[in-house]
This record gives structure tokens, C-alpha cells and sequence, in this order.
């Protein structure tokens, strides 16, 4: 097949050999234009897919159980993190074709994919946000179901993420493996009213080789993408109750000094002053396009998706991420989404 080269394209992607690369993922509760389905990788890191480096996803330890109705549900852990990598390998393809002029390849994708599946996150403190991620979505479904208008179910959502990882960050610690031991790293050091994110090495390890590697990572900027986009959320759908938020993190120094240079933001709420957040947004809505009219993701859309289900008691609680990854089949997934 022809294919345009680019005489300005870049020979390679950049990326850090010795980078962890952890994604989490959430469930967006705006309908989006740029994806399919509500399973939003985060943060999205096709870097190492274009460099066929591998990336570290991040599994909740049990499965989010809730009860209403004299029934219980759950979700498809599978279907889940199916639709996790269809967001990801389409936002890959699309930025690849930018990027070289060409069509991504599977070969490409396959070499990533076999480097990742049997990865194991030793990030304690990751396995669990994922699973408060999880669960809280879980209880404002079981709060819809009782009877709760479906957008403030959500709104309630949306703030407990936020405020979850702002004690997260308050606390300034995280829980991690490093040398088999389970220690504690602080997350940021103050200097002269200063925030420096700390990076460290964690233990990865590969369930297929039975083999423990150490790669590095920086924490805080997970904290501070989640709360990124839970915050833009907030925006769209709670105006009135975002305006009302006081003290929102993250770290405006840390933005200035670190993560600008990295990646642009969407979107960040100020807390000094609502002026601040209101040129932020406004900012962020001319630099990138117009907004779109928020549409609300459903309840009964995860259902008919089939993200949703009924639990039985056979389903047990423990997840074992290596094997739900293993059932997936990366090319039928690479082929939908080209």
C-alpha cells in the first residue's frame, strides 16, 4: 500500500527506557467526541506503544460489589479494560498517522502489548485509587437505582475522586514494593514555599518470567491528571458547586516548574482566585476548539454496553489483572479500531 512520508516527521518517538509508565484508567461522565466509549486511559501514554516499550496498567486488588434492588452488580472487568485499550490504540493510531504519514502497525502494537500483559504494578497506593475509582462510580449507580437524580448520583462521584486524591496528596505519601519490602515514599518535597515531585524506582513484576525489574516514576503527576479531568467534569456539570470549591489541589508550583514543560494541560482550577480558573478554561477552549454541548454519559449506557452486570457469587471477589489481560485478544481489538 502507498504511503505519504512526511520529509518533517520525527524518526522516533521519544520516550525514557528506565520509565514505569503506570496508566490507570476512569469512567468519563461527559460523552466525547474523540472517544467511543467512556473508558478513558489515564494518562494517556502512547509514547511507549510507538517505541514498543512496555506500560504498567494498573488492577484493582477486589472487585467493586454494590447492592440495590434485592440485586447485585458489578462490573465486566474484561469488557472494562477491552474498551481501556480500544481508547488507547485508537488515540495511538490517530496521532501516529499525524506523526509519520502512515497507518500504525500491528506488529508494532503486538511487540508492546507482549512486552505489558504480564507486568504486575507493586504500586499499592495505584492498586488502590483504581479500586476507589471503581467503587465509587458502583455507589452512584447503587444511589441512582435507589431513587437519586442520575447527574447529582455522578456529581457525588466526581467529588469524592477529587477529594480522595487530595488526602492523597495532603498526606504526601505513597505505598510501594522496592527490593520485595512494602515502604513508604513521600510524594513532594517543600523548599521556600517551593514543590519538587519526588521519582523513584518501584518493583515490577513479570508474572511470565517470574522476574522482578525496578523502574522509575513520578506519583504526583497521576494525582494531578485525575484530578485534572474530575475537575474539568466538575465544571461542566456542577458550575455553581466547581465555583464553590476552596483549595482545590494540585500544586500550582509544580505545574509552573515541571509538568508544563512536559505536555500541555486542559484545564486546572486555580486556588486563588475563580478569575484564574475562568481564564484557564477560556484559554483552553481557544487554543483547542470550540466547547461542544456536555452531553451526560448514562447509567443504563454502561448497561446496554455490558461494562454493568450482575454479580454472582462465582465471579468470587479477588481480580488477578495478569489474567484478565491474558483473555484479551489485542488483535481484534486493533483491527475495530483501524
Amino acid at each position: 500500500m502507498f504511503t505519504r512520508t512526511n520529509p518533517n516527521a520525527p524518526k522516533k518517538m521519544p520516550t525514557r527506557k528506565n520509565d514505569a509508565a503506570p496508566m490507570l484508567f476512569f469512567i468519563d461522565q461527559i460523552q466525547s467526541s474523540s472517544f467511543d466509549n467512556p473508558i478513558l486511559p489515564m494518562p494517556l501514554r502512547i509514547d511507549r506503544i510507538l517505541t514498543k516499550r512496555p506500560s504498567l496498567f494498573i488492577f484493582p486488588a477486589k472487585r467493586a460489589i454494590i447492592q440495590a434492588n434485592d440485586k447485585q452488580f458489578t462490573f465486566d472487568y474484561g469488557k472494562i479494560y477491552s474498551l481501556f485499550l480500544e481508547n488507547l490504540l485508537k488515540y495511538a493510531e490517530q496521532k501516529y498517522r499525524t506523526l509519520f504519514y502512515r497507518q500504525l502497525d500491528l506488529r508494532l502494537v503486538e511487540k508492546w502489548w507482549n512486552l505489558t500483559k504480564d507486568l504486575a504494578s507493586r504500586i499499592h497506593s495505584f492498586n488502590d485509587l483504581q479500586a476507589e475509582i471503581l467503587q465509587s462510580y458502583l455507589d452512584s449507580y447503587q444511589q441512582f437505582l435507589q431513587g437519586k437524580d442520575e447527574k447529582e448520583a455522578l456529581v457525588g462521584h466526581i467529588d469524592k475522586i477529587i477529594q480522595y486524591c487530595n488526602e492523597q496528596v495532603d498526606q504526601n505519601s505513597i505505598q510501594i514494593d522496592f527490593k520485595g519490602k512494602t515502604i513508604s515514599k513521600r510524594l513532594y518535597k517543600k523548599k521556600s514555599d517551593r514543590i519538587f515531585p519526588d521519582i523513584f524506582e518501584v518493583d515490577i513484576y513479570n508474572t511470565e518470567k517470574q522476574k522482578t525489574i525496578r523502574k522509575a516514576f513520578v506519583p504526583l503527576f497521576i494525582y494531578d491528571d485525575l484530578v485534572e479531568c474530575y475537575l474539568y467534569n466538575k465544571l461542566q456539570l456542577d458550575p455553581e458547586g466547581f465555583n464553590a470549591m476552596k483549595d482545590v489541589i494540585t500544586p500550582e508550583e509544580l505545574v509552573k516548574q515541571e509538568k508544563a514543560k512536559q505536555k500541555p494541560r486542559l484545564f486546572r482550577k486555580s486556588s486563588n482566585s475563580d478569575s484564574d480558573s475562568q481564564t484557564d478554561l477560556e484559554q483552553s477552549n481557544s487554543e483547542d476548539q470550540p466547547p461542544e454541548e456536555v452531553t451526560l454519559i448514562s447509567f443504563s449506557a454502561l448497561e446496554e454496553e455490558g461494562i454493568i452486570i450482575p454479580y454472582e457469587d462465582s465471579m468470587g471477589t479477588d481480580l488477578d489483572g495478569q489474567e484478565i489481560l491474558g483473555k484479551i485478544n489485542i488483535e481484534e481489538i486493533f483491527d475495530a479500531i483501524i
